[in-house]
C-alpha cells in the first residue's frame, strides 16, 4: 500500500506540472523549462517534479547549468548535496537495500515504451515521454487510463564483485552491432549463464540521472522477466532490456497517466504489457 500510495504521490506530481507548463517533462533536459531542450544534461524527470512533491528545497539545491553525470568530478561537485539527498517517495519499503555509493537511490522508473534500441533511434520512441519534443496529454491516443507512466525497479546491491542475477545489469560486450531488434536481445540476453559477463550492480544508485540504470525501464518483458536485465557496454544510456522488478508476491505497482494505481501480475499475457507501454499502438484493452 505504501509503494502504490508513492507512485499516486508521483502521478500527483506528473498531472500537476502538466497543468503548469501545458506538457510532460522531457527527458534529460537541462531544467523544468520546457523552452529549454535536452541539452545533454541529463537530469531526470523525476528531478523536475520535485517542487509539486513538496521538494522544494531540493530542487533549489541543484545547479541546472552543469551537467547531472554524477560520475564526472565537476558535475558531482555542484550537485552532490541534492544527489545525496534521499526522497522518501522514490523508494519502495519492500525493497530495503539502499547502495553505499549515495543515500539518494530510486525505485520507481519512467516508461520508456517497448523498444530496446529506442536511444538509438529517437524518432522510434513509442513510450509517453520524449527526449527531445513535448508530450502532451493530447498525444497519448491510448488514452491515459490504458498507457504506464511510472512502474518499480529493484535496487543493485552496489557489488562489482558479487553476481546477484535479481538486481544486476549484465553487460553485452562488443561486438554488438547485430543487437538492434526486441528478438535479438531476447535471444541472447535469454542465454545468460554461468560463467556471467561483466555486470553493472548499482541498479537505481540515483534518482537525479536520467538512463536505464537510474531511472527509466521498458516494456519489452514483463514484470519479474526471468531474463536478466542486460545492455550493451559501452553505451550511455545502456541500450537493452530493462523490465519493472520488485520484491512484492508476483507483481509490480504500475502507475497510469492518469494517476491511477494497478498492481499488474507478473504473469500478464505479453502482448498486454507491451500494449500498456505504448503511448499510440491502437490496441484494443478491455480492463486489465
Amino acid at each position: 500500500m505504501t509503494c502504490a500510495n508513492n507512485l499516486r504521490q508521483i502521478g500527483l506530481a506528473l498531472n500537476t506540472y502538466h497543468e503548469q507548463y501545458g506538457q510532460y517533462p522531457i527527458l534529460g533536459s537541462a531544467d523544468g523549462n520546457p523552452s529549454r531542450p535536452w541539452r545533454f544534461k541529463f537530469f531526470s524527470l523525476q528531478s523536475r517534479l520535485l517542487p509539486h512533491m513538496g521538494e522544494s528545497v531540493i530542487y533549489n539545491n541543484i545547479n541546472f547549468d552543469v551537467g547531472a553525470t554524477v560520475s564526472n568530478a565537476r558535475d558531482s561537485v555542484y550537485n552532490a548535496t541534492a544527489a545525496a539527498s534521499q526522497i522518501e517517495t522514490f523508494l519502495c519499503p519492500s525493497d530495503p537495500r539502499r547502495l553505499s555509493v549515495s543515500s539518494g537511490n530510486n525505485n520507481y522508473r519512467i516508461n520508456m515504451g517497448t523498444i530496446a534500441e529506442t536511444i538509438v533511434d529517437f524518432s522510434f520512441e513509442n513510450g509517453p515521454f520524449s527526449l527531445f519534443g513535448p508530450r502532451r496529454s493530447s498525444d497519448i491516443q491510448d488514452g491515459l487510463s490504458k498507457t504506464a507512466a511510472f512502474s518499480e525497479k529493484l535496487r543493485g546491491d552496489g557489488m562489482n564483485s558479487v553476481v546477484t542475477p535479481d538486481v544486476d545489469i549484465f553487460l553485452i560486450p562488443p561486438p554488438n552491432s547485430a543487437l538492434v531488434s526486441n528478438a535479438a536481445y531476447v535471444n541472447f540476453c535469454g542465454t545468460i549463464r554461468p560463467p556471467f559477463p561483466p555486470h553493472d550492480s548499482f541498479n537505481g544508485f540515483t534518482w537525479l540521472l536520467s538512463g536505464t540504470s537510474t531511472t527509466w525501464y521498458n516494456h519489452v518483458l514483463v514484470p519479474n522477466s526471468l531474463i536478466p536485465d542486460c545492455g550493451k557496454d559501452g553505451t550511455d544510456p545502456y541500450r537493452g532490456l530493462f523490465p519493472a522488478r520488485s520484491w512484492h508476491n508476483d507483481g509490480v505497482n504500475l502507475l497510469m497517466l492518469d494517476g491511477s494505481t494497478r498492481f499488474v501480475q507478473e504473469n500478464l499475457e505479453s502482448r498486454i504489457w507491451q500494449a500498456l507501454g505504448t503511448k499510440t499502438g491502437g490496441e484494443a484493452l478491455s480492463d486489465f
